[in-house]
């Protein structure tokens, strides 16, 4: 994939932070924050079989391209709402089989915005999770600015984001 433009980068971040309350009521559930959520497919399945609102991490929710740490919440409530759908497990491939469900939800919202601002959050929400995992493979660990790394992720490509830990 080619860099985006920071102009378009910024479209969709702007519609992904409007409209993320509403794709988690769509396709999410409602969630609760904690330090102690599960981090398996077993233990996230579990969860939503035995518990009201899901349990979702409360970590890492800085600096994030979701705005805030609520918007996190609401981005991981839905995330792992599709895990527990599809039942992919939480590996790298899991983790683009999923990330490539949630980009198709993204685009099926033909309710909110415009076409070009859904595509270009899609891609957003994709090169997210993608991002992140490759990061973490490469230095044992997700970027502490997500938000930054995301940014160069996409308007300057992965060599160079991932050229160093963020």
């Amino acid at each position: 994939m080619r860099p985006m433009s920071a102009r378009d980068w910024n479209r969709g971040l702007r519609w992904l932070r409007q409209h993320l309350p509403t794709v988690n009521e769509r396709y999410g559930r409602p969630f609760r924050a904690t330090p102690d959520a599960p981090n398996t497919l077993e233990a996230v399945t579990r969860a939503w079989q035995t518990t009201g609102p899901v349990p979702v991490w409360n970590g890492g929710s800085g600096r994030t391209v979701y705005g805030s740490p609520l918007h996190n919440y609401a981005f991981r409530a839905w995330h792992d709402s599709t895990h527990v759908r599809l039942q992919t497990p939480f590996s790298p491939a899991g983790e683009k089989t999923t990330a490539l469900a949630q980009v198709r939800m993204l685009l099926s919202c033909t309710d909110l915005g415009t076409p070009g601002d859904r595509v270009r959050a899609a891609r957003l929400v994709y090169e997210d999770i993608v991002a992140q995992v490759e990061h973490c493979e490469r230095y044992g660990d997700f970027p502490v600015d997500q938000l930054g790394f995301q940014r160069a992720y996409a308007t300057r490509g992965p060599s160079e984001a991932l050229a160093c830990p963020w």
